[in-house]
């Protein structure tokens, strides 16, 4: 199984990579959308590259429990916020929606970071394994939450904004 996820890993990052080159090279794109998609392709990569490493330390020794634990907050914090970053990118955001999701997302990280140490939302348990912890729920809140502000940002002008619950999706 690990061979097929590190090839669906590898190309995700390669077209990511690709995207960031394109959009970086455009010169019709204004800046603020290029900066805006980005930095939604980089997050996609952070957590694509978060997902794998916890995939494949999952359940392995005492020493990667550590890397576990920080792959899975990263990965955890920044897979909510894509839609959110992309919906962004393309559609004008008040300025006090950005400082509620600002305060969302770090709010967010606050939790996943504490989850470390009481394991609320996940957990890695005596063989090394990672478990959902009894907070999950709020981890999929949130997830729910950034796609219904998406949706909400685009107002369903884009649809392939809206389809990005099934690339993105867990």
């Amino acid at each position: 199984m690990n061979e097929y996820y590190i090839g669906n890993t590898f190309f995700t990052i390669m077209v990511m990579a690709i995207m960031m080159a394109i959009v970086s090279g455009n010169r019709y794109m204004a800046k603020e959308t290029k900066r805006g998609l980005i930095f939604t392709f980089a997050s996609i990569m952070l957590a694509t590259i978060g997902e794998l490493i916890g995939v494949l330390v999952d359940g392995k020794s005492e020493e990667t429990v550590i890397l576990h634990y920080i792959v899975k907050v990263v990965e955890f914090s920044v897979a909510p916020f894509i839609s959110i970053n992309c919906a962004n990118a393309f559609f004008s955001v008040s300025e006090n929606e950005k400082k509620i999701m600002k305060f969302i997302a770090c709010a967010h990280v606050l939790i996943e970071i504490i989850s470390v140490f009481f394991g609320c939302i996940f957990y890695i348990d005596e063989s090394y394994t990672y478990h959902h912890g009894k907070m999950y729920w709020l981890y999929i809140l949130v997830y729910s939450k950034s796609i219904y502000v998406q949706q909400k940002i685009s107002k369903p002008k884009c649809l392939c904004l809206n389809f990005n619950l099934g690339i993105y999706g867990k």
